[in-house]
């Protein structure tokens, strides 16, 4: 005698037509794998965002003391300096040689271009260590050939950033550094 598919014979087992409890385990487990790359790939992408926000800060700063140069011709164009002006971190006065005077200048009355061109560097080197970790920041204005080019001077930024890194120890990383040459 044959059996009809469509009943089955008391005592069968059907087949049954869900999923299994080793099919719903694989699949969370490859939710959760997915979930935690989407959680790294969100982390990196806010900490890079963060050191973009940086290099912007440090081009915009290097670019206002540019622009105080330029309004400052007179006294920029005819610095010489045998090495260069150097800032670190919350320290006004420079180290090597230079013209500028050391002192805290308000320039509120009559200014004379030298101590015009140290109040802005002065107020400048204020703004960069307010919105720069441990900034280090260099102008130098090399003694130009007279045939060859123009005065100018070369602003340097660099600072301190927080690393997202693996591998990597943070104290053998280059910290990270904004350049700009002007004309003034």
């Amino acid at each position: 005698m044959k059996q009809d598919r469509r009943f089955p014979v008391i005592g069968m087992r059907r087949r049954g037509r869900g999923f299994s409890l080793v099919e719903v385990l694989v699949s969370l487990i490859i939710i959760a794998v997915g979930m935690l790359g989407l959680a790294k790939i969100n982390a990196l992408a806010y900490a890079n965002t963060g050191v973009a926000s940086q290099q912007s800060l440090a081009a915009l700063e290097a670019a206002s003391l540019a622009s105080a140069m330029r309004a400052n011709h007179s006294y920029w164009s005819t610095v010489s300096l045998t090495t260069a002006f150097s800032y670190t971190a919350n320290a006004l006065v420079p180290s090597g040689s230079n013209t500028l005077p050391t002192t805290t200048n308000t320039c509120t009355t009559s200014c004379t271009p030298t101590l015009l061109a140290e109040y802005d560097v002065q107020t400048w080197v204020a703004a960069v260590n307010a919105v720069l970790p441990n900034p280090v920041t260099k102008i130098n204005c090399p003694v130009p050939s007279p045939t060859t080019s123009p005065p100018g001077c070369w602003i340097s930024v660099s600072w301190l950033e927080e690393n997202v890194a693996n591998n990597v120890a943070i104290s053998t990383m280059t910290p990270p550094s904004y350049t700009l040459y002007v004309v003034p």
